[in-house]
């Protein structure tokens, strides 16, 4: 008999910037990347070999046990050609952890052990300093060099768990949502505005700043 099929609500999907590739995860430890042009699987990651990053769990099938729960696709370079390095899944777990995979080496990159406790709740980039965010059940939000993997700095953002995060276009705003939503100047962490009014928590969000306006845009995605 063939295994049910993962709810909806465990998938995990990240394009990749060009929307060319779309990586998914479905809760078994198996991150597919797929040809969003031919509609075809490209590549499965099952046993990813560590990249001095540590030991890492697998199960008695012989795949991560990793506990994704969040993913974003960073593109460090802006070339096409997919070169080792330059092209990182990002990847939150259960248990706090806050992963890179080189999708073109098909090795971690790096990890960071523990960020979150409690778990990785949501992950955005801005491509601007290359620094991926990261928020977690804990209230914290990480910024992180997607290069290598080391930590630039850690603010508090909420005494409630982050339900999501985003960064704005030009890399200069950040937002979270935890039943209120917050803004934060990227460059300080100093707390631009605060929004209520979310009783349901907030799947997602979307930054879009407009420099020839001056205008700020949200777009919230709820999950009710």
């Amino acid at each position: 008999m063939a295994p049910a099929p993962a709810p909806i609500r465990d998938l995990l999907t990240s394009f990749s910037p060009s929307s060319d590739f779309l990586a998914l995860s479905s809760g078994d430890g198996r991150i597919k990347v797929w040809d969003a042009v031919r509609g075809h699987l490209q590549t499965e990651f099952a046993d990813i070999p560590a990249v001095e990053v540590g030991a890492l769990p697998e199960t008695k099938r012989g795949h991560l046990a990793l506990d994704y729960t969040c993913m974003k696709w960073v593109q460090l370079s802006t070339k096409k050609k997919r070169k080792a390095g330059s092209s990182l899944l990002v990847l939150g777990t259960g248990s706090g952890d806050v992963l890179a995979l080189d999708v073109a080496a098909g090795q971690w990159k790096w990890r960071i052990s523990d960020c979150h406790p409690g778990g990785v709740t949501a992950v955005a980039y801005s491509r601007h300093g290359r620094s991926v965010y990261t928020a977690g059940a804990d209230g914290m939000v990480c910024k992180i060099d997607a290069s290598d993997g080391s930590v630039a700095g850690k603010f508090k953002s909420s005494s409630k768990a982050i339900s999501a995060l985003a960064v704005s276009s030009d890399g200069t705003v950040l937002a979270t949502a935890a039943g209120q939503l917050r803004t934060f100047d990227a460059s300080d962490n100093k707390k631009i505005q605060k929004f209520s009014g979310h009783p349901v928590s907030v799947l997602y969000a979307l930054l879009n700043f407009d420099p020839l306006l001056n205008l700020l845009s949200f777009q919230l995605y709820c999950f009710f």
